[in-house]
């Protein structure tokens, strides 16, 4: 009986290094994984945020009692932004992402049942913590003293928040399984851009990449805010990930009765159908990107290959098909292309924007075309890309817009908006300076010859490309609106842009020969420049719209200045030393940007997770 049940947990730790293996990849990216899920859940608020949250939450509660429907029809029913009324009953929508969120809420629900459960979150936030510690100090070589000293921040850690730990007052555990699903997507994003960066660069390279892409950008901020877009970030990193596998000369993987199979190949098709199942526009044009760039680049077209390639992409597209016969009683019509709001239109019914012109004219115009013809959806669907496609197109020769959108924000769209961070609408580059290092990147790489360039890039960066101009195209016509914070819709475009960075040999080089300028820079930034920032936003009296404006100056100041210095060091060696502080310095600058917002800009919402960041959250806004 012994023998057997040592065989049994020798399988078991085998399949559980296989499963760590396969999704970490190795240690590295475990710590790396562990690390993310600390920093993103840190300063955690159990709340909703923006009036279509209440859609999924909605949904998830509805699909935990087993139906797909929200609540029967009626002038007393409330509808949420984003939900869609048929056959006498409210349907909600990213049923993908609400699908997604069920093991997290089945997990909280049987916590709950037995604990308090602020404080089970605020334990397993420890042992996270603890595990993390545990990991880097067998990186670093430190095992002992790692143990040691971070079992004894941990445990004094914990011994405080339980001190101070109320129970949730009003917190839902629909939000809070949302919120969980979202936040393990951020540390998983993080993980497999590691990952991706490895395969180019070495791990070094990886993990300052998935770092830097949880601390310098506002995908720390949006990964407790149950929306989509963390997720879909995940998928199209994902999808470049398996891409890249698949052509290297070991892409083919021994499956059983198949074979050698182009699993990865495979694997970033099905992806991209389950993506379909949350959000069917950006999977449409992630699956043209890929199978424009797939076909011509592919190992190998022969009818196997192909047809299990196919046969993968086809079984991915399963739940959607069903989900929409069920939602909208046709199998191709996807939740979002119900009604007049089409299928990118934000869930947001009272948003104004400035971005492009209207373009319902095309799509009605198509799609009685191909109602004439009796697509019926088919149609519908079709008209609807045409007209993202073109509104997309037609959105460039905007010139305002764009710059709104991706340079600096309308100061008047902050000023209206002085007592509330919801309503705040900044550009991509606002929020993560360290952007600005894309500019030196392009031309680094022009002013490295052709034949160079040439060598250098590959059929992944081809459809990396292709993958953020297919979001700018669905998007860009609608931008910028007042509510999207931190141009979310666009998120994706993020750790793209690190990914872009951490190909440049440009950013590269400064890493390497002025790592100890860049990690002093940012480290001063954060723990010098994030105290002078509170201290002058708590001496100016700011509100909050205002300090918002502070963060876009500082970021504009800031990216310019590494675009500018970051540039010049790929033509002068002399410039390299200040490209590399101020790259550190807009590094600090996103750091303190995401702190500041997550303790004080949003304090307004929900309760924080952890009682000692709603204590220090408090302390920030009696001082200010």
């Amino acid at each position: 009986m012994s023998d057997r049940t040592d065989d049994q947990a020798v399988t078991i730790r085998a399949l559980l290094w296989r499963l760590g293996r396969a999704v970490f990849g190795d240690r590295a990216g475990l710590a790396l994984f562990l690390g993310t899920l600390c920093v993103v859940t840190a300063t955690w608020r159990a709340g909703v945020f923006i009036n279509d949250n209440f859609t999924l939450v909605w949904t998830l509660e509805a699909l935990s009692e087993g139906r797909a429907w929200i609540a029967p029809a009626g002038e007393s029913a409330y509808l949420a932004p984003g939900t869609n009324t048929r056959a006498g009953v409210i349907f909600g929508r990213n049923y993908g992402q609400v699908v997604a969120a069920l093991p997290a809420l089945w997990l909280l629900q049987a916590i709950d049942a037995i604990l308090d459960l602020r404080i089970a979150l605020a334990a397993a936030w420890h042992l996270l913590a603890l595990a993390f510690v545990v990991q880097l100090g067998r990186l670093s070589g430190y095992r002992l003293e790692s143990q040691l000293g971070g079992s004894v921040l941990v445990g004094t850690s914990f011994l405080l928040n339980a001190a101070i730990a109320q129970s949730f007052v009003s917190v839902s555990v629909y939000t809070l399984a949302l919120q969980v699903t979202t936040a393990v997507a951020a540390a998983l994003l993080a993980v497999v851009l590691y990952r991706l960066v490895t395969l180019r660069h070495g791990r070094k390279a990886g993990v300052v990449a998935g770092a830097a892409m949880v601390l310098v950008t506002p995908i720390s901020l949006w990964a407790t805010i149950p929306k989509r877009h963390v997720l879909g970030a995940l998928i199209a990193v994902g999808v470049l990930y398996a891409f890249a596998r698949s052509r290297e000369s070991n892409g083919a993987v021994s499956v059983p009765v198949l074979g050698q199979a182009p699993v990865y190949r495979a694997g970033a098709y099905a992806l991209i159908g389950l993506w379909a199942w949350v959000h069917a526009a950006e999977a449409l044009f992630m699956f043209v990107a890929l199978l424009a760039v797939d076909i011509p680049t592919a190992p190998s077209n022969d009818r196997r290959s192909l047809a299990v390639v196919a046969a993968a992409f086809a079984l991915s597209l399963v739940p959607l098909l069903v989900t929409n016969s069920i939602v909208t009683g046709e199998m191709l019509r996807p939740p979002r292309a119900m009604g007049e709001r089409g299928l990118t239109a934000p869930a947001q019914e009272n948003l104004t924007s400035s971005g492009g012109g209207d373009s319902s004219g095309t799509a009605s115009g198509i799609e009685g075309l191909f109602g004439a013809l009796g697509a019926g959806s088919v149609g519908v669907v079709i008209a609807q890309v045409v007209s993202i496609t073109v509104e997309g197109v037609a959105s460039f020769g905007n010139v305002e817009s764009l710059y709104r959108t991706y340079v600096a924000s309308s100061v008047e769209g902050i000023q209206q908006n002085k007592s509330r961070f919801l309503g705040i609408n900044l550009a991509l580059l606002e929020p993560a300076p360290v952007l600005g290092a894309c500019i030196a990147a392009v031309v680094g790489g022009v002013h490295a010859g052709h034949e160079r360039l040439r060598a250098t890039l590959d059929a992944t960066d081809a459809l990396a490309v292709l993958f953020g101009v297919g979001f700018v195209l669905i998007y860009n016509g609608k931008l910028p609106l007042n509510t999207q914070v931190t141009v979310r819709y666009l998120l994706v475009l993020y750790p793209l842009g690190i990914l872009l960075l951490a190909r440049s040999a440009t950013v590269r080089g400064l890493l390497n020969t002025h790592r100890s300028e860049l990690v002093w820079s940012y480290t001063a930034g954060v723990a010098v420049g994030g105290q002078l920032l509170v201290a002058y936003l708590v001496i100016g009296q700011y509100a909050v719209g205002e300090a918002a404006r502070i963060h876009a100056l500082l970021g504009v100041v800031l990216g310019i200045a590494v675009a500018v210095t970051s540039t010049a060091s790929a033509f002068d060696e002399r410039a390299r030393p200040v490209a590399a502080v101020a790259l550190g310095l807009a590094g600090a600058a996103g750091t303190v940007f995401f702190l500041l917002a997550t303790l004080s800009h949003f304090a307004f919402v929900g309760e924080y997770v952890l009682p000692v960041a709603g204590a220090l959250s408090d302390l920030l806004s009696a001082v200010g």
